[in-house]
C-alpha cells in the first residue's frame, strides 16, 4: 500500500517537520513530505476535516 508522498496545507502540523513554508507569516503555507506511513498517519490525525489544498502521489 502506498501512500500521499507530499501535501500543502495552511495548518502547522505538530511533531512534524515541514519540507518548506511558504507565503506571509499570517497566511503560511506548510508542505509536509509524508512517504513515511507513521508520517502519513500522524499527520491525517491532526488534520481532521481540514481540506487540503493539494496532496500530490500515491493513493491511501
Amino acid at each position: 500500500m502506498r501512500y500521499f508522498y507530499h501535501i500543502q496545507t495552511e495548518k502547522k502540523l505538530r511533531g512534524i517537520k515541514p519540507t518548506s513554508v511558504t507565503g506571509p507569516w499570517f497566511r503560511r503555507t506548510y508542505f509536509y513530505d509524508l512517504t513515511a506511513p507513521a508520517l502519513f498517519k500522524k499527520a491525517l490525525s491532526q488534520l481532521g476535516k481540514t481540506p487540503l489544498k493539494c496532496i500530490a502521489g500515491g493513493r491511501i
